[in-house]
C-alpha cells in the first residue's frame, strides 16, 4: 500500500513539475513574485472553492484568448474591416469559455481515470468491465460536478502551496505539511460552511 502511495505522489509531482515549472533562467525576484502568486491562488483555493477557481479560470481563460486573437487580428485585419479591439474582445470571450470547459472536462476525466486505476489495479476488474466504469464514472462527476470541485479545489490549493514553497526553498516535508494542512484547512471549512 505504502509503494501504491509513493508513485501517486511522485506522479502528481512530475505531473505538477512539468506543466508548472517555474524556468530557472528568470531572475530571483521574478521567480519569487510567482511563487508567491501561486501560493496566494492556492489559499484562495483552498477557502473560496468553487468561487475562486470560476474566476481564476474565467480571467485566465480571456488573458489567454486576448493574447492570441491578438495576433490573429493582425492576420484578418489585412483581409477583413474589422476593428481589433472587436477581434481582441471575442477572443478572450471564447478564450475564457474554452478554459472553463476544459478545466470541468479534465477534472471529470481525472476522476474517471482515477476510477479505472482503482477498478483494475485494485479490485481486479476484467478489461471488459473498464469501459462502463470509467463512462459511469465520468457521468457521474459530470452530474456532482459542483460538489466535487468544492472537494478538489482545495487539494488543488494545498499542491500549489507544496508547489511553491518547495520552490521558494522550503524541505520538503516543511511543503507537503503546509500544503496538507491547508488542503485539510479547505475541506473542513467547506463542510462547516455547508452546514
Amino acid at each position: 500500500m505504502s509503494s501504491l502511495l509513493s508513485a501517486i505522489v511522485q506522479t502528481i509531482r512530475s505531473y505538477i513539475e512539468e506543466y508548472l515549472n517555474v524556468p530557472a533562467s528568470l531572475p530571483l525576484n521574478e521567480r519569487i513574485i510567482i511563487f508567491w502568486a501561486l501560493i496566494l491562488i492556492g489559499v484562495a483555493f483552498a477557502f473560496a472553492g468553487k468561487k475562486a477557481f470560476r474566476w481564476i479560470l474565467l480571467v485566465a481563460g480571456a488573458a489567454i484568448g486576448w493574447y492570441s486573437s491578438f495576433y490573429f487580428a493582425q492576420f484578418i485585419t489585412s483581409f477583413v474591416s474589422l476593428p481589433t479591439i472587436l477581434i481582441n474582445v471575442i477572443g478572450a470571450l471564447i478564450g475564457a469559455a474554452f478554459l472553463f470547459f476544459l478545466a470541468r472536462f479534465s477534472i471529470c476525466a481525472g476522476i474517471a481515470l482515477l476510477a479505472y486505476y482503482v477498478a483494475f489495479s485494485i479490485l481486479g476488474i476484467s478489461s471488459g468491465y473498464l469501459l462502463l466504469v470509467i463512462l459511469v464514472t465520468f457521468i457521474l462527476a459530470e452530474f456532482f460536478y459542483k460538489r466535487i470541485l468544492a472537494y478538489v479545489t482545495p487539494i488543488l490549493g494545498g499542491l500549489l502551496v507544496y508547489y511553491s514553497t518547495f520552490g521558494l526553498g522550503f524541505g520538503a516535508l516543511i511543503a507537503i505539511g503546509l500544503g496538507a494542512l491547508l488542503a485539510v484547512l479547505g475541506i473542513l471549512t467547506h463542510i462547516v460552511l455547508k452546514d
